[in-house]
């Protein structure tokens, strides 16, 4: 019977203890081989080194198949839709996605509202996991495989012209009606003191938009200019609140400013 991991994934794993050793986090290494009685046997090995390769696997895999993809975008572009596709956010959208969260073995205590260890967690196993699928079947499986989990966040970057972009696409719509560009103020910092989880707030002027969070300061702005933008480019009422507490008379605003 597979696992229910193999199921989602639509993978059969050939080595099944290489996706045992992929749901084992390091907090879970005191585990022994049950069928053995000697106290002085070695513990199981954890996931860290499945991570290791997984990120490389998934890593090459992203590179390829946005070069292709995007036959003509530029080096920039590029280089900015692999940070997103290969955020810990992505990858632990991924993990949800996969159910693995119930199946992965650890001796972590309860989060405490620090949501940010759960993600890591979630992300660090993908990474671990398409290290398994890569030692079990290869790359080009682990490569389609990697494509296939990623659909979702791939198709919502083809149908956006912002995607990744959107700190550019706010100063821009902003600066025809204010000489000062955005600015980005972390009003929140949460989790542990190795994995922060951020809460930025994007200022147009003396007046706040939306708010964004992120798992680094950059991922974090970024969220909040997307927010901030899709609201003042479609609110309003909203845009015309921010103008007015900046002091800008409403009807410089431009017609197309939604175009910017």
């Amino acid at each position: 019977m597979p696992h229910p991991i193999e199921t989602a994934l639509g993978y059969g794993f050939q080595d099944k203890t290489l996706l045992e050793t992929a749901l084992r986090h390091r907090s879970a290494s005191s585990e022994t081989d049950g069928d053995s009685t000697s106290p002085d046997e070695p513990p199981l090995p954890d996931n860290e080194r499945l991570e290791f390769l997984g990120d490389a696997v998934i890593d090459l895999a992203i590179r390829v198949e946005l070069f292709h993809r995007h036959p003509s975008a530029s080096e920039g572009d590029l280089t900015r839709w692999r940070a997103y596709l290969a955020s810990r956010g992505t990858f632990a959208s991924i993990g949800r996605r996969l159910g693995l969260e119930p199946h992965i073995r650890h001796d972590l205590p309860p989060t405490n509202g620090h949501p940010s260890q759960e993600e890591r967690m979630l992300a660090n196993t993908v990474e671990a996991l398409f290290g398994a699928i890569y030692c079990d079947a290869g790359y080009e499986t682990a490569r389609k495989l990697a494509v296939r989990a990623l659909e979702p966040e791939i198709a919502a970057m083809d149908t956006d012209p912002y995607f990744g972009n959107y700190k550019n696409a706010l100063q821009t719509a902003w600066q025809q009606l204010a000489s000062k560009p955005p600015e980005y103020r972390v009003v929140e910092t949460t989790g542990l003191t190795h994995a922060p989880h951020f809460e930025v707030a994007a200022m147009l002027g003396v007046a706040e938009g939306c708010r964004g969070s992120g798992w680094s300061k950059r991922e974090a702005s970024q969220n909040a200019a997307r927010e901030t933008f899709t609201r003042f480019t479609s609110d309003d009422e909203w845009r015309a609140d921010i103008l007015q507490q900046n002091g800008i008379p409403l009807e410089s605003t431009p017609n197309d400013a939604e175009g910017a």
